[in-house]
């Protein structure tokens, strides 16, 4: 009975906290746009991950005012507000749970702001939606294009609304010239500014190659959200459809390259995202670093089996101790100026710190 007392006097607080906590953030955010978030994160859960991916690239990126200028003046939050939300947010799914169990508390009110204007309002412009893994074969021939040799993690369909005026302009110059479909290796922190204002990267010409193996190359690798199920790390290529407008387009003399002047003469039509986890990085150049460093020393210790184990230790060791061992060398190189004139302060301060090295983190 004690118990039964105990959780029913808890779910009681619960219940008033959470009461309490709703008509404060209903106050700056209705009950109809936490509706509008919930049903967004229902509908794609992947497609809104992705799209805060994108958006945590550009507000990475030092040129963020750049890129962000019209975006940051609708969110109505500064940029300190969205690195504390960003530094905060947890996975979506997670959120997706608390308000679908109509726990509006759960979060501050600029988190549900923040993501209310990311994933409903500028949905509302370009909208996001991601295919099954067995849909990507389809869309291949569909589009007549050939296999990528390196296959996507995620393939995001991009459908523009014509609300925008940059999408109007390309729905003219689709009606009454001819297109062709092309590949661009996007710069990262470039793409969200792409998708949602318009425009080209830097307001200059950008280079469209025909050939998916060549974008590939290009694509470079860039960091993304830390909680993104697409991967912390993300590369992306976008399939564009351009038009041939003489003015604007310039094809190049080997038929497989356009340089496209105009951004109303571009549209993106599908993102191939190639996404990379964060702890899985680091481990191949360890690794190979490791088997260089055995193959060096397997002609020394190979009679010696002993031996050979003990390299091994020592080699772990020495990967373990990699920046003590690196502090420790500078500052023994240090010790080698003169101990007097000039550099006889810095001599005796080296001398200390290496002493104390020795004996407080390096067991020699």
């Amino acid at each position: 009975m004690k118990l039964l007392t105990l959780v029913q006097s808890a779910l009681a607080c619960s219940s008033r906290w959470r009461k309490c906590a709703q008509p404060q953030l209903l106050s700056s955010l209705s009950l109809q746009q936490l509706q509008q978030l919930q049903r967004c994160l229902q509908t794609d859960l992947l497609a809104c991950d992705a799209r805060c991916s994108l958006f945590v690239a550009a507000v990475h990126s030092y040129r963020y005012e750049q890129l962000l200028q019209h975006c940051l003046a609708e969110l109505q939050l500064s940029i300190d507000d969205i690195y504390a939300v960003l530094g905060s947010l947890e996975r979506l799914e997670l959120l997706a749970a608390q308000l679908q169990q109509g726990n509006y508390g759960g979060y501050e009110a600029r988190v549900y702001r923040l993501l209310h204007g990311l994933l409903v309002q500028h949905g509302e412009r370009v909208a996001l939606s991601t295919l099954q893994a067995a849909e990507f074969e389809p869309l291949y021939a569909h589009l007549q294009i050939p296999k990528p040799s390196c296959r996507p993690t995620h393939i995001l369909e991009v459908t523009p609304s014509l609300k925008c005026a940059h999408t109007q302009a390309y729905a003219r110059l689709q009606a009454t010239h001819q297109l062709r479909l092309g590949f661009y290796a996007v710069p990262l922190q470039q793409l969200y500014a792409m998708l949602t204002v318009g425009g080209l990267p830097d307001n200059g010409p950008v280079r469209i190659t025909t050939d998916l193996e060549e974008a590939l190359q290009l694509a470079q690798l860039g960091v993304a959200w830390g909680a993104s199920r697409l991967g912390a790390l993300l590369r992306c290529v976008a399939i564009v459809e351009f038009a041939l407008v003489p003015q604007l387009v310039q094809v190049e003399q080997d038929n497989r390259h356009a340089v496209i002047s105009d951004a109303s003469c571009l549209q993106i039509s599908y993102l191939l995202c190639f996404g990379e986890s964060l702890a899985a990085q680091p481990e191949a150049p360890q690794r190979q670093l490791k088997q260089q460093l055995q193959q060096l020393l397997l002609p020394l210790t190979s009679p010696w089996p002993k031996l050979t184990e003990r390299a091994g230790a020592l080699l772990h060791w020495a990967h373990g101790n990699k920046y003590s061992l690196t502090l420790g060398v500078y500052l023994m190189c240090v010790c080698l100026t003169p101990p007097s004139g000039r550099c006889g302060l810095f001599h005796s301060l080296a001398s200390s710190a290496a002493y104390a090295l020795r004996r407080g983190f390096l067991k020699l």
